[in-house]
């Protein structure tokens, strides 16, 4: 099948089972699973995608037409322009949570080298709020904390530091 074709479906089965901005979502989803640019996509749309490939994607597909998030789907959410790693133990990072961020942060930005700053991310899930701490106060003592093993080895992973455990 070419790949025209198959985001022509995939929009129709995600515009089916309900999924707002089906011919955006088709097409991340695509993207996601060849692992390749929205410009990469578009130069690529006459050529018949491998068949291996494609029942890949048709699972994915399945997966987004039964309503799982599209970000579990493709392991990863953007955030404050970065990439984050998410997964159903975690939540999904939402726009008010970096509506939160930027209120703190214009609140502490006048001093922008703040020698004190501590900052301490409770329940700290997917680690954006700590991680986007760390990068906009680079002297800050940046602590994340999180009750559930599974949200903590995300973070770990994201990070790449070692898991203190208690």
């Amino acid at each position: 099948m070419l790949v025209q074709q198959l985001l022509k479906t995939a929009t129709a089965a995600l515009a089916g089972a309900g999924v707002e901005e089906s011919d955006l979502e088709a097409e991340l989803l695509l993207r996601g699973c060849l692992n390749i640019s929205r410009s990469r996509l578009f130069l690529l749309k006459d050529q018949h995608i491998d068949p291996v490939l494609e029942q890949r994607f048709q699972k994915l597909l399945s997966r987004r037409c039964s309503r799982e998030p599209l970000q579990y789907i493709l392991g990863s959410c953007e955030f404050w322009s970065l990439d984050f790693y998410v997964a159903p133990a975690v939540l999904i990072p939402r726009p008010e949570t970096e509506f939160l961020l930027e209120h703190a942060i214009s609140t502490l930005g006048l001093e922008r080298d703040i020698p004190e700053l501590t900052v301490l991310d409770l329940c700290t899930g997917s680690g954006v709020i700590a991680v986007v701490f760390a990068m906009e106060f680079e002297h800050a003592a940046v602590t994340a904390a999180d009750y559930s093993p599974a949200a903590l080895a995300l973070v770990v992973h994201l990070l790449g530091l070692r898991l203190l455990q208690f």
